[in-house]
């Protein structure tokens, strides 16, 4: 019973029923405590895990290579990478399954750099990887934009005869999509013996992605005619496709076909398609309406699409409706109150600007500073706001002064839409 509730996630009713275990006097063993572990996979069931953990030591289960294993993956799930390293560093003796835990630890975090240190010192102690691990770093590469290590995987996945599963195929389409190498991501589709709906959807999301659309729409197409069946995440690539081409039309098209023709209901991603197509299109008061008729409750996505779309229009009634409801919902998020102000700065309403950076202040909202990566030579280097501290600084901040200055004279900055008065927010 326990396991059966850390399969769907749900650590709360698998601590409740763990409790009655031991108020009945039943002891527990190892494959308890790893069941129990294997449910607190969110950072929010941290300190449960931890708990856990402890108990698992009070009942002599530390040195089980299953528990030790678990303990790391829930580690690095719930955000704790640290400690998930310092088991695994104190293991004396490590399997495969405990090289690729911690692999896909690093990956899901996004730190490469540690990921691919620890896969080549995995292969240096006679380890071999196995289907997990690779796709664990290709998932990593996707996330990150790895495009160099990426490459680097699909050339060993060649080399120990990786290639022809379909599961990597469809991982190293997703990581070429991601890191917008589309030709690569082409090459391998057409190259595919065997195509299942993941490969047609990720293919379909990758085109829409890099901007091939009308490509995207074409996919989806054949999928059908070849008599394989949409799913909702289909759907989803589809629509995101009209979104980023503006074919209003068409997202009514494939939102009405996914309900009527495939009877699939609209999850909260779909519905946020189509009121940022909407928006975009400059539909507000329709978008809003949609919005509000929804047979579910609109998350902070959705009103977020429809805050940008706001700003891109400069309609400030209903923005203000908009921001109000996403400053109730996420108080201590900067994001809405950053458009607003924007908004407000658009059409010159300065004394509104100042007033929203009053409101952040009383409310103590934080906007963190954005960050961004890139790799060279193997080794990712992030930049994030103001930071000068790279050791090149002085010339890739002259460069990009100079980048500015250029841009500025051709009129793109204001073309853009940058407000350097904004810079303070």
């Amino acid at each position: 019973m326990i396991a059966g509730y850390a399969n769907f996630e749900n650590f709360l009713d698998a601590f409740g029923l763990y409790r009655r275990m031991l108020v009945a006097g039943i002891r527990p063993d190892a494959s308890s405590i790893v069941s129990l572990i294997s449910s607190c996979v969110q950072p929010e069931a941290l300190f449960q895990g931890t708990l856990t953990h402890s108990h698992g030591i009070k009942l002599g289960c530390e040195l089980n290579f299953s528990v030790t294993n678990t303990l790391i993956s829930m580690y690095s799930k719930c955000g704790d990478v640290n400690s998930a390293r310092l088991l695994f560093d104190c293991m004396s003796d490590r399997t495969h399954v405990s090289w690729t835990v911690m692999i896909s630890g690093y990956a899901e975090k996004g730190n490469m750099d540690e990921a691919m240190s620890l896969f080549f010192s995995m292969e240096k102690v006679g380890e071999t990887p196995d289907l997990v691990t690779i796709l664990s770093l290709l998932s990593g590469c996707s996330k990150t934009g790895s495009l160099e290590l990426g490459k680097l995987i699909d050339s060993y996945t060649k080399s120990k005869e990786f290639k022809d599963n379909i599961m990597v195929c469809n991982a190293l389409l997703d990581m070429y999509s991601k890191c917008g190498s589309i030709v690569e991501a082409k090459e391998i589709f057409h190259a595919m013996r065997e195509k299942t709906i993941v490969s047609w959807t990720t293919m379909i999301s990758g085109c829409a992605m890099n901007g091939q659309l009308e490509e995207a729409l074409d996919l989806f197409h054949q999928m059908r005619s070849l008599g394989l069946k949409p799913n909702h995440i289909t759907f989803l690539a589809v629509l995101q496709a009209c979104t980023h081409a503006g074919f209003l039309d068409k997202g009514w098209e494939f939102f009405n076909m996914m309900t009527i023709v495939y009877d699939i209901s609209p999850g909260l991603d779909h519905y946020s398609c189509m009121a940022d197509l909407l928006g975009r299109k400059g539909k507000l008061k329709e978008a809003l309406e949609f919005v509000l008729n929804m047979p579910i409750e609109p998350d902070a996505a959705i009103l977020s699409a429809l805050l940008s779309a706001c700003k891109v229009h400069q309609n400030i009634e209903i923005g203000k409706y908009v921001a109000s409801r996403l400053f109730e919902m996420e108080p201590q998020e900067a994001a809405p109150y950053v458009e607003m102000a924007n908004i407000y700065a658009s059409i010159g309403k300065w004394d509104r600007v100042a007033m929203i950076r009053l409101l952040m202040k009383h409310n103590k909202v934080s906007k963190y500073p954005g960050e961004s990566l890139i790799q060279i030579n193997g080794k990712t280097h992030r930049f994030t706001v103001e930071d000068r501290s790279n050791s090149e600084g002085v010339l890739i901040f002259t460069l990009l002064d100079d980048l500015a200055l250029q841009l500025k004279d051709d009129g793109y900055l204001l073309h853009l839409g940058y407000i350097p008065e904004l810079e303070f927010i």
